[in-house]
């Protein structure tokens, strides 16, 4: 298994699998993981599906059936009772998944600046990687979650 895995420590509780799944076969051996260091665990937030580029092992993204991994990596953490998501950046976005294709799933935008320049609806958005929290040392991410009251 080569997935990595994180796991968020608040109260909103979200899971974010580092993927690096070469076919749909593997990306929901790697939900299957996940799901499995959970365990019994419930969570507010989706547990998404972030393909990484890892040098090395594949050449470019551009070869991969990256639409597919993302899709069965969602199916099979829906059919373990989580709600699915997918992270991505605006590369990926233009250029490796079809959107079209994602649209039952949380969709996690990370693009860094002040406006999004990606027309396509999200659920989230990952603005900068050099923010701040008190009692973190060293920059963290920051996202924005889109939620109806």
């Amino acid at each position: 298994m080569n997935s990595m895995y994180q796991r968020a420590q608040n109260d909103l509780g979200a899971a974010q699998a580092q993927a690096e799944a070469e076919a749909a076969e593997e990306a929901a051996e790697e939900a299957e993981y996940v799901c499995d260091l959970l365990g019994r665990d419930k969570l507010e937030l989706p547990i998404f599906y972030d393909w990484e580029y890892l040098e090395g092992r594949v050449p470019t993204p551009g070869l991969l059936p990256m639409t597919e991994c993302a899709v069965a990596f969602c199916e099979a953490v829906r059919d373990r009772g989580y709600t699915p998501g997918v992270y991505f950046n605006q590369d990926y976005g233009h250029n490796y998944l079809d959107l079209r294709e994602l649209t039952e799933y949380t969709l996690w935008l990370a693009e860094y600046g002040d406006i999004p320049g990606l027309p396509y609806l999200y659920h989230m958005v990952q603005y900068t990687d050099s923010g701040s929290v008190s009692g973190i040392e060293g920059p963290v991410d920051l996202d924005l979650l889109f939620i109806d009251e």
